[in-house]
C-alpha cells in the first residue's frame, strides 16, 4: 500500500494551444499578493464526452484535502514540477479565478479540476531526459479504497492520446523537489532555458522598442520559435513544425487578441455607437457571423484576416490610417500564409523550413508585420 500523502500527479499541456503556459503561470505567481501567494493550474477539457466520464473524480476527491504534493506537467518535450497544496473540483470562485493566467478566463472549454500552485520548478528542458523521467514514474490507481501501483505499470510517455490526465504517480515527494525556503519560480531558468534567453537577446537587439511592446506570451513564443530554428536548421531531418507553432502563436496574440479584440472592437463601438447588427455588418459584411466578437475571445487567424478586410472602409472613414493600411491585400496575404501554415501543422502535414523562414521574415524582418500591428493598436488606443 502506498502512502497517500506521498502521491504525486502527472498532467500534460498542449503547446499548440498555449506555448507560453509555464511562463503564464510563473507570471501569475509573481503577481500574486503577498498574503495570497499562489496561482491555479487548470485541467482544460475539450472533448465530447461528459466530464464525469472522463476524469477519475473519485480519486481526486480523495486527494482534494489541503496536502502539499507535486504536480508534474509536461508537453512531452519539457518537464516541470509544481508544488501544489490544494485540489479543487468544479468552478473556481471569482476571487480565485482572478489569480489565474488570463487564458483560463477566455476559454470556452470546461475546466473541472484545479490545482493551487505555490511554486514552479524546471526538471528538464530537453526531450530525451524528459521522456526518460516520465518512463521511470510508476502509475498508481485507487483499488478498493487503497492506492496501489497500477496494472499499467510505468507511465507511457507516448500515450499522449489518453483522456484521463492527470494520472497518479509514485515519484519523488514534495520535500525532495522543493526544499524549505527555496522559491524556484523566481529563477530565470524556470521559464526559459539558456538557448531561449539567447534568442531573446538576439530578437530584442533587432527591434528594441518593438520587442518591449510585445505581450510576454508573444515574446516567449517568438523566441522559442527562433531557438528551435537556430538549433535545428542544420539538421538533415529538421522538423519545422515547432518553430511554425511559435510564430503563428505570437501572431495570434498580437493580431487576434491585442489588436482586434482588445483595441479595435472597443474603439468601433465607442466611435460609431453601433448596435449588434451594425457591428456584424462591419466585421462580417454579408458573410457568416462568427461568435468570437460577442464572447470577446480572439478569432482564428482566418477570421481575423476576413475581419480586417471588412474593416477597411470603416477605418478610412474614422481616419484610422494605420488600421486601414494593415487591412490591405498584401498584409492580409501574409496573415493568410500564417493561417495556412498553422493549419498544416495542426493537421500533421509536413511543413518546409522555407515557409517557416519566410513567415519569420514577414513578422520580424526589415519591415516587420508586428510593427504595423503595433502602430495600428497605438493609433486606436
Amino acid at each position: 500500500m502506498i502512502d497517500e500523502s506521498k502521491l504525486g500527479l502527472l498532467a500534460v499541456w498542449n503547446p499548440i494551444v498555449k506555448p507560453e503556459t509555464i511562463a503564464a503561470h510563473v507570471e501569475s505567481l509573481r503577481q500574486a499578493p503577498a498574503d495570497r501567494a499562489w496561482t491555479w493550474w487548470g485541467r482544460v477539457y475539450a472533448g465530447r464526452k461528459h466530464i464525469r466520464e472522463v476524469l477519475p473524480t473519485l480519486t481526486h476527491e480523495r486527494l482534494s484535502r489541503e496536502v502539499p504534493r507535486v504536480l508534474y506537467v509536461t508537453n512531452f518535450s519539457a518537464l516541470h514540477a509544481l508544488r501544489i497544496d490544494a485540489i479543487h473540483l468544479g468552478e473556481l470562485p471569482e476571487q480565485e479565478l482572478a489569480q489565474t493566467p488570463a487564458y483560463y478566463r477566455e476559454t470556452e472549454h470546461a475546466i473541472p479540476l484545479w490545482f493551487r500552485v505555490r511554486d514552479v520548478k524546471v526538471v528538464h528542458w530537453q526531450q530525451g531526459p524528459t521522456l526518460t523521467a516520465l518512463s521511470e514514474m510508476a502509475e498508481v490507481s485507487l483499488k478498493e479504497g487503497r492506492f496501489e501501483r497500477s496494472s499499467f505499470g510505468k507511465v507511457d510517455p507516448y500515450a499522449s492520446h489518453r483522456w484521463d490526465w492527470p494520472v497518479l504517480v509514485d515519484a519523488p515527494d514534495v520535500e525532495t523537489l522543493f526544499p524549505a525556503g527555496e522559491r524556484f519560480f523566481q529563477r530565470p531558468e524556470t521559464v526559459a532555458p539558456q538557448a531561449i534567453r539567447a534568442s531573446i537577446d538576439d530578437l530584442s537587439r533587432a527591434h528594441p522598442a518593438l520587442w518591449e511592446s510585445l505581450d510576454q506570451g508573444s515574446q516567449l513564443a517568438l523566441a522559442s520559435a527562433e531557438m528551435v530554428h537556430r538549433i535545428g536548421r542544420n539538421q538533415a531531418h529538421f522538423d519545422a513544425a515547432t518553430a511554425a507553432i511559435g510564430l503563428t502563436r505570437a501572431l495570434e496574440i498580437e493580431l487576434c487578441r491585442r489588436l482586434l479584440v482588445e483595441t479595435v472592437l472597443p474603439a468601433i463601438r465607442a466611435r460609431a455607437g453601433l448596435d449588434e447588427a451594425g457591428l456584424c455588418a462591419v466585421l462580417f459584411g454579408s458573410g457568416e457571423t462568427r461568435p468570437w466578437y460577442q464572447k470577446k475571445i480572439p478569432p482564428p487567424l482566418g477570421d481575423a484576416s476576413i475581419a480586417l478586410g471588412n474593416l477597411r472602409e470603416t477605418a478610412r472613414a474614422a481616419d484610422w490610417k494605420r488600421l486601414a493600411a494593415l487591412s490591405d491585400r498584401e498584409d492580409r496575404r501574409r496573415i493568410d500564409d500564417a493561417r495556412d501554415l498553422r493549419n498544416d501543422v495542426s493537421h500533421g502535414r509536413d511543413v518546409s523550413i522555407t515557409r517557416v523562414e519566410a513567415l519569420f521574415r514577414e513578422l520580424w524582418g526589415a519591415s516587420p508585420l508586428f510593427q504595423r500591428i503595433r502602430d495600428a493598436r497605438f493609433e486606436l488606443g
